[in-house]
C-alpha cells in the first residue's frame, strides 16, 4: 500500500521496522567479516536487534498493518559497500566502525520520526528497548575502537 493512504503514525511505525530489519540484516552480514571482540559485539547486536525486529513486525501485524521490508536494492550496495570497505580499507576495523556508527545513526533517526507520534504501549516499550539498544551500541563501537 502506498503511504498516501497511511496515516503519519502506520508511515513512522513500519519506517522504524524497516530500519530495525535492516540493521539486523547489515549487523549478521558484518559479524561475517569479524573476529575477537569485534565479533562477539557484531553477534549480540545482530541477535537483539532480529529479535526487535521480529517483535516490532508483530506488533504492526497485531494492529493490521503489513510490515514494510527494506529495499533489497539498497541493502545490496550496503552490502558490497561493507565487503568492499573490509576488503580494501587500509584499516578494516576502522572502516567497520564507521559503517556500523551509521547503521545506529539510521535507527536513532527511524526511532525519532516513531516517538513524533502518539505510539500505543506495545511499541513505546519496544521503541525504547530500541533507543536502549542504540546508545549502548554506540557506546560498545566507542569502547571497541579505543583498543
Amino acid at each position: 500500500m502506498n503511504n498516501l493512504f497511511r496515516s503519519p503514525e502506520e508511515t513512522a511505525l513500519m519506517g522504524l521496522g524497516v530500519a530495525l530489519e535492516a540493521a539486523a540484516t547489515f549487523y549478521a552480514h558484518a559479524r561475517e567479516l569479524s573476529h575477537g571482540d569485534l565479533r562477539a559485539f557484531l553477534n549480540e547486536r545482530a541477535d537483539a536487534l532480529a529479535g526487535a525486529s521480529a517483535a516490532w513486525n508483530g506488533n504492526l501485524k497485531d494492529r493490521g498493518i503489513l510490515p514494510g521490508t527494506p529495499d533489497e536494492d539498497a541493502e545490496t550496495l550496503r552490502r558490497i559497500t561493507l565487503f568492499a570497505g573490509m576488503t580494501l580499507g587500509a584499516d578494516e576495523e576502522a572502516a567497520l566502525f564507521d559503517m556500523c556508527a551509521r547503521m545506529e545513526q539510521r535507527l536513532l533517526a527511524a526511532l525519532g520520526e516513531a516517538a513524533i507520534t502518539a505510539m500505543d504501549e506495545p511499541f513505546a516499550q519496544a521503541a525504547e528497548e530500541a533507543g536502549h539498544g542504540c546508545v549502548a551500541a554506540i557506546a560498545g563501537i566507542w569502547r571497541l575502537r579505543k583498543k
